[in-house]
């Protein structure tokens, strides 16, 4: 029984054989519903000395999963003895490229030649072995040319000057026949290594094979330390020595290992470089997002900031299909990107991404309702560490981005100027601070517009993959991206392209949400409609636009291939659609409001208290001025000096104070005469911190007004 056979539940979800899910969760599901643990030791086995879990056997899959496995089965089997055959029959050939030396091929041509030239003589005589029999004797006697001699010497294989004997230039004839010219070659025995690598050097590695690359100086000190005798260590020239004679050898990676994490001995290693031969365009969307290597004006308070560029590029013609430009990575910048390229150049069949955030999640690769899904586009994502498999896209922003980043002046990236790059910060944040905008910084609406320009200039330029023939010189030439993508059209692709009157609802995003009473809670507003009164209590989809909060599209909830989906339409819930005031927020006017409110409030708070204790109001005595009498002469109406609040008697008209602080120091001294509405000032100031301290600074009885309020709070 065939350990290929085997697998656990993860293995075969990434075969993605036909009819077999292609996740471990609903793998195991199909393996409990269709109690394969329960068909025997010849179905289900545990794994040993790996946890303990389970592996299944081929036969446990359906019919159409296992043809698809056996069929894969074959064709890689066909294809290694395909490999092997041709391996054999080039054997012969390949040897001139790894077997021999230098002085080795050199021996091959010159037998060669010597029978080359002999063949010539040949056909002025009809006795071959009349003809070398004089060929012979004209070399031992002299009267050959020069140049033919050396050839003859050379030929030998022999340390002196000796000419090859009759015998064996019969033996070079018929290797030469059976074999190939690279049978003339003198057979050598496998060379040996030159120096065996030395004991001391896998004591050595142990210090020298460290992530903070010591030097090799360095290493040697610390092996000499550990050592009884440091006299036993190794030179610096035999280590420099046996370092470098790893190279060339199966131990050569020995020399980087432990110094450089995985990703960087992967880059050394082999690799697989991926055909995209044959492809149609739509077949396969790449995308990736970037993150601008230059300060643009934010779009909503025009603060500098570094926007993140999401695009999606068709793999089989290179072509930039859909980009988006957000504030940050995000599944809402993805949905919008692949929506444009879905749009305008066609429905992918694979989307494949790597596994950030902005990807692998429920808004784009949900199984019932993410956009990937009502799209009918299958999810696929790199394996982790494993960029290289997505080269094209990193391509691409090297070609593009990085370019078009240097155009500002505002460019963050490693190649810039430091002194000119601080002297652009410092004009941007002076401008900021002075103005509230930069005329430094290159807007939103400038930026995206250079954007879509370079995408375009990309699109239209000769790509070196990309290669069609000529129609006047016949001669295959470089093409662009446009270019190959309507040559492709004109063979008679067409891409799957989505309607207008069905891109409204594929577009919007979806989820669950709970129906009570008509209505419906979603984003901290209330929808409501009539129509909804049968589905209270029951959860239902929800379709919203992120831009406009005036309404949602409520759908029942149904089952396809056991998968829950947005099914009929239910209603358009518009928003309070049972109150008569307050107008909607979309979501991002929600946040922006919250935020603004938080703020403001602190603002408002600190800037009360700084000016409060900057300026703190001096006590004003209230003054009261006699009303002179009609019947006393002009002479006599003296008025009296000022006397405190204090000393003098209330009057019948309210009393005025010019600050809040004098109205406490007289309230504190006459608690029965004050008012309710002062009453309500003098707390509302003692419920401040920054009030109180004021009061306690003005010397005013905090006690007495404590109990004065009492009554009040």
């Amino acid at each position: 029984m065939s350990d290929a056979y085997w697998k656990t539940p993860q293995e075969w979800a990434w075969l993605t054989l036909d009819g077999l899910p292609q996740t471990k969760r609903r793998m195991n599901a199909m393996a409990e519903r269709e109690t394969w643990q329960s068909l025997g030791s010849d179905y289900a086995r545990k794994r040993a000395g790996r946890g303990g879990g389970w592996e299944y056997h081929l036969n446990c899959l359906p019919e159409a999963a296992k043809q698809d496995f056996l069929n894969r089965e074959r064709a890689i089997i066909a294809q290694a003895d395909l490999q092997k055959k041709e391996k054999s029959e080039a054997a012969i050939m390949s040897r001139v490229a790894t077997d021999l030396t230098a002085r080795l091929k050199q021996v091959m041509e010159a037998r060669n030649t010597i029978l080359i030239e002999l063949s010539k003589r040949a056909i002025l005589q009809k006795s071959y072995d009349r003809m070398l029999d004089e060929f012979l004797a004209e070399a031992k006697s002299g009267a050959m040319p020069a140049e033919l001699i050396e050839v003859l010497y050379m030929a030998s294989d022999r340390r002196k000057n000796t000419i090859p004997s009759k015998r064996s230039i019969y033996y070079w004839k018929k290797t030469k026949e059976s074999e190939g010219v690279t049978a003339l070659a003198p057979k050598r025995a496998p060379q040996q290594l030159k120096q065996e690598t030395p004991e001391y050097l896998g004591a050595f590695l142990r210090y020298y094979a460290h992530p903070t690359k010591p030097t090799i100086a360095q290493a040697l000190r610390k092996m000499a330390a550990s050592l009884d005798n440091d006299e036993d260590a190794p030179t610096y020239d035999q280590v420099s020595r046996a370092l470098k004679a790893l190279k060339g050898t199966n131990r050569w990676l020995d020399a980087y290992r432990g110094r450089e994490g995985s990703l960087q001995l992967k880059a050394r290693l082999a690799f697989t470089r991926r055909s995209t031969e044959g492809m149609e365009p739509t077949e396969i969307y790449t995308a990736d997002g970037k993150t601008f290597d230059a300060e643009i004006a934010h779009p909503m308070h025009g603060k500098a900031f570094k926007p993140e560029v999401t695009w999606v590029l068709d793999v089989a013609t290179r072509k930039c299909v859909g980009w988006s430009a957000g504030l940050a990575e995000s599944a809402e910048a993805v949905a919008d990107a692949l929506r444009h390229a879905a749009e305008k150049n066609g429905i992918p069949a694979i989307f494949y991404t790597d596994r950030g955030k902005g990807y692998k999640n429920k808004r784009i690769g949900n199984e019932a309702y993410g956009l990937a899904a009502r799209l009918g586009t299958t999810m696929t994502y790199s394996l982790p560490y494993n960029s290289q498999a997505r080269g094209l896209m990193e391509r691409a922003h090297k070609t593009v981005l990085n370019d078009l980043a240097r155009t500002f002046v505002t460019y963050l990236g490693k190649d810039m100027d430091r002194q000119a790059s601080q002297k652009v910060h410092k004009q941007s944040r002076k401008e900021l601070k002075e103005f509230g905008e930069s005329k430094t910084l290159p807007s939103w609406a400038q930026f995206t517009d250079d954007l879509g320009k370079a995408i375009e200039e990309y699109n239209d330029r000769p790509h070196s993959a990309l290669k069609l023939r000529d129609s006047v010189t016949g001669k295959m030439r470089r093409a662009s991206p446009n270019e190959y993508w309507n040559h492709l059209c004109k063979e008679g692709f067409e891409p799957f392209r989505v309607q207008a009157d069905e891109s409204d609802d594929l577009f919007r995003p979806h989820k669950k949400a709970s129906c009570r009473r008509c209505e419906i809670a979603f984003n901290t507003n209330r929808y409501f409609s009539i129509a909804l009164s049968p589905f209270h209590g029951q959860t239902v989809f929800i379709g919203y636009d992120m831009h406009d909060a005036s309404k949602i599209w409520v759908h029942e909830i149904e089952k396809l291939d056991g998968k829950e989906v947005p099914g009929r339409l239910i209603a358009h819930a518009e928003f309070a659609g049972n109150e008569t005031r307050y107008m909607p927020k979309s979501m991002t006017d929600t946040a922006k409001e919250t935020r603004a409110k938080g703020r403001l409030k602190r603002h408002d708070a600190k800037r009360g208290e700084i000016l409060e204790e900057a300026n703190p109001m001096p006590f004003i005595p209230q003054v009261v001025i006699p009303t002179p009498s009609i019947d006393m002469p002009m002479s006599e109406q003296i008025v009296e000096p000022a006397q405190h609040v204090d000393e003098i008697e209330p009057a019948n008209k309210p009393l005025v104070f010019s600050s809040d602080v004098e109205l406490a120091q007289w309230a504190a001294k006459n608690p029965t005469e004050v008012n309710e509405r002062q009453l309500q000032v003098i707390y509302n100031m003692m419920r401040r911190s920054s009030g109180m301290e004021i009061l306690e600074y003005s010397g005013v009885d905090i006690n007495a007004l404590r109990n004065l309020v009492k009554d009040v709070a």
